[in-house]
């Protein structure tokens, strides 16, 4: 019998090799909690081993080994633009090809990215819509993109303070090879408006194409539920139906449970056709180890389309048992 290798996964369950690569891969998510885990370096080390583990061909308990590592990072924004940057595109990739949930683990990891990294719509796509009547009027939605168009706002005022100190330096901009230059201005880098940069970024920008259900009109998927739905009795565990009420043939969703070291949402993503429903399954993961302040622990379902959009939100508690 050939000896397992890295690409072995004809079994279900993890053999010798694997099992030592799950350990190290658990100690080196323990060893990030130092603060001389954070190095630039180890981390750069760290992210080309979990995108290496992430590859489609890997077994699915290192990939779930891997998933677990990445939902146990700090919810920081650099995580964050690290999980969107290398980890996001392959664990989806994963979850597309999941053909059943026979493997326990790689399917409970990706539902906890789910939850942990939930889906947020890209600073692209709130930019680019404009004056929407479905657009959000509270939320991460409606806060980031204030932000965003408040630092348009002020980068337009520095260039055009940089326009006026520059002055009558346009005769310089227009000599060869000055037109690609920097300038550091208010420690920050403004290129000329005479760059072929600019404007090639700025085209780009003005073709991003949204489409007409990146926002989600009002009821497109629903629990159609009105009360919350409180946990009191083993096992904890709550059967949901998803209903897709929009007539607009296919709908693709991401499901969120917070918080995510209690709640448990699966399948966390899905395709739903117009009219039909999605049985979803909640449960509460008890966690004697962690201090909660009181006796009941609140949560949410949040339910989002595939650009980042709220379309749903439920509330679950876990009540005095």
């Amino acid at each position: 019998m050939t000896e397992p290798t890295l690409f072995y996964e004809s079994h279900f369950v993890a053999h010798a090799v694997s099992q030592s690569r799950i350990l190290l891969i658990h100690a080196l998510s323990v060893f990030l909690d130092i603060p001389e885990a954070n190095h630039p370096d180890f981390l750069n080390y760290i992210n080309a081993l979990l995108i290496h583990l992430l590859n489609e061909n890997v077994n699915p308990y290192l990939q779930a080994a891997a998933i677990r590592f990445i939902n146990r990072l700090p919810a920081t924004t650099a995580n964050r633009q690290r999980v969107e940057a290398y980890f996001r595109l392959p664990i989806s990739k994963i979850q597309a090809v999941l053909k059943s949930r026979m493997n326990v683990a790689l399917s409970e990891a990706l539902d906890q990215f789910q939850s942990v990294w939930f889906l947020r719509a890209s600073d692209d796509i709130l930019l680019a819509i404009k004056n929407h009547e479905n657009f959000p009027a509270q939320g991460y939605a409606y806060r980031q993109k204030k932000l965003l168009l408040h630092q348009k706002s002020d980068s337009k005022n520095r260039l055009e303070i940089l326009s006026r100190i520059l002055g009558s330096s346009h005769n310089m901009l227009d000599e060869p090879g000055m037109a690609h230059r920097s300038f550091d201005f208010f420690g920050q880098k403004f290129i000329p408006k005479y760059s072929k940069e600019l404007a090639i970024n700025s085209q780009a920008k003005a073709d991003i194409q949204i489409p007409e259900n990146a926002i989600p009109e009002a009821a497109t998927l629903t629990f159609n539920l009105n009360d919350p739905l409180i946990f009191q009795r083993f096992p904890f565990e709550e059967a949901l139906y998803l209903q897709n009420k929009s007539f607009k043939g296919f709908t693709k969703f991401f499901i969120q449970a917070h918080p995510p070291q209690f709640f448990k949402v699966s399948p966390s993503v899905g395709l739903l056709k117009s009219g039909e429903s999605q049985l979803i399954t909640v449960k509460f993961c008890p966690r004697p180890h962690i201090v909660t302040p009181g006796a009941e622990i609140p949560g949410y379902i949040c339910v989002r389309n595939e650009f980042g959009f709220v379309v749903e939100r439920y509330i679950i508690c876990l009540s005095d048992f």
